[in-house]
């Protein structure tokens, strides 16, 4: 899909219409291109070249960037308010993609996805379908060597899960018992 940055850039510009401090477009769109992580809108032009292609499904903003483009442009909104606006635009042009404005709003989102992929896998699910149990107890995955720093712009990283699940004894199943 490609990512039409005109258009998050108009959502952001329409959402803060109603607000205390609404932004102009040319300020939208240069907010969008800094939680994309690029310095200026022409930037994210150049690099792209009018055509930047995602196959992403999350997407954490660069709020940092965001913030001090923000105090740059001398926009009166403040920083949560702003993030908030970008992120929500972005989650209505992005169909699919899930838009991030903390780490922490990453890695539990990432944790449910890995949380889901381990219940549905079919060895698992094979494992779960034998009785004596009444259920998962507790999902335990640990993600080893993933660093969001080397993960480039527009990239994407690879990882190791090691886990475990638990399930909580049947006390009130037929368990036979040798005499």
């Amino acid at each position: 899909m490609t990512l039409d940055v005109s258009s998050i850039a108009y959502a952001v510009r329409t959402r803060s219409a109603g607000t205390s401090s609404p932004l102009t477009l040319g300020h939208a769109q240069q907010c969008v291109a800094a939680a994309l992580g690029f310095r200026t809108l022409t930037s994210l032009q150049a690099a792209f070249l009018g055509q930047f292609r995602y196959q992403t499904r999350h997407l954490l903003l660069d709020t940092a960037a965001l913030e001090c483009r923000r105090r740059e442009l001398g926009l009166s909104i403040g920083q949560p308010a702003l993030a908030h606006l970008v992120a929500g635009a972005m989650n209505e042009r992005l169909r699919g993609v899930f838009v991030h404005t903390t780490e922490a709003s990453l890695d539990e989102s990432m944790q449910d996805l890995l949380d889901q992929a381990a219940l549905t896998h079919p060895k698992i699910a094979a494992q779960l379908a034998i009785p004596n149990h009444s259920g998962i107890e507790e999902v335990s995955l640990e993600i080893y060597d993933y660093d969001r720093a080397k993960v480039a712009v527009g990239g994407h990283s690879e990882f190791e899960v090691v886990g475990r699940l638990s399930a909580a004894v049947d006390v009130d199943g037929p368990y036979w018992a040798a005499t």
